[in-house]
């Protein structure tokens, strides 16, 4: 076994060392339209459930995607096996956020405050964010038992539930840059497909 250890960690490594990095996109006139329908599906792909979608604004969320690492290898959220692992040992969830901004904004009127452009028609150079935020889950009062997990209870405090702190509540614990990154890539080969067609 300690003789196969290097031949299962060095794949591990080299795709360490090839990860993307890059979490932002710069768009040309005319592929704004593409890539907003590619960042759909991207999400899709990755079985996030889309919660806002708005197109005039240039915004697309994800409701919050619980995952629990190595227990569900059927997901594809975490990049790395420490990701893989504390997310099994932790009960945690992803939401990601992609926003589309002008490069340049345009000039505000003279004398009033100028509404945010209408990105569909927008003919300019757009800038493309992707963020994902990592939150980790907590379940305040929670009784285990030690002859079975099945009859844990749960002790109630009202000031705990009128803060809506309770069953339980999300507290944001980093941002997962490298998901952003795998996210980013993927549109962008997407957008990269659709330009040969």
């Amino acid at each position: 076994m300690p003789r196969a250890l290097p031949m299962i960690l060095l794949p591990l490594l080299l795709a360490a060392c090839s990860r993307p990095t890059q979490t932002t996109l710069t768009l040309q006139p005319g592929q704004y339209g593409v890539a907003f329908e590619a960042a759909k599906h991207v999400l899709r792909d990755q079985q996030f459930d889309i919660e806002r979608v708005d197109a005039r604004a240039g915004v697309i969320t994800t409701a919050p995607h619980p995952t629990a690492g190595l227990l569900t290898p059927w997901d594809t959220q975490q990049t790395s096996l420490g990701q893989e692992i504390e997310d099994a040992v932790h009960n945690q969830q992803r939401t990601v956020r992609i926003t589309f901004e002008p490069q340049q904004p345009p000039a505000p009127s003279p004398g009033a405050e100028a509404p945010p452009p209408d990105l569909t028609e927008f003919q300019a150079p757009l800038t493309m964010r992707v963020r994902v935020i990592q939150d980790r889950l907590y379940r305040p009062l929670w009784r285990i038992d030690t002859t079975s997990i099945r009859i844990s209870t749960h002790a109630f405090d009202p000031d705990l539930a009128r803060r809506q702190m309770q069953p339980e509540y999300a507290v944001a614990m980093s941002e997962d840059r490298q998901l952003a990154a795998r996210i980013t890539l993927r549109i962008s080969e997407r957008l990269a497909e659709a330009s040969e067609k």
